[in-house]
């Protein structure tokens, strides 16, 4: 697996959440001319949320194959997403 870091990545504003959180895609290219969506490989890999203000149907499959798949942070029978632990803690 290529590094992640030291790459050059683009931004692709989308819109805010009821929250007023940038909604964006992040993406960069690979030594090979690859674009890698860093937004799909972070659900992917189930290091995230999909956020639930989105309808990028792209990111709620894979979320379900991480789901499926017990991977990051699905290997948690029941993990608490950010936006429950935040109400938890104020």
């Amino acid at each position: 697996m290529e590094s992640h870091i030291h790459r050059e990545i683009s931004l692709e504003y989308k819109t805010r959440d009821k929250n007023n959180f940038m909604l964006a895609i992040v993406s960069y290219k690979l030594k090979n001319g690859d674009e890698v969506v860093l937004n799909h490989s972070v659900i992917e890999q189930g290091y995230a949320w999909k956020n639930k203000y989105t309808d990028d149907k792209k990111l709620e499959k894979l979320q379900k194959q991480a789901k499926k798949n017990k991977v990051g942070l699905w290997r948690n029978a029941d993990p608490t997403p950010p936006w429950e632990w935040r109400k938890q803690h104020k």
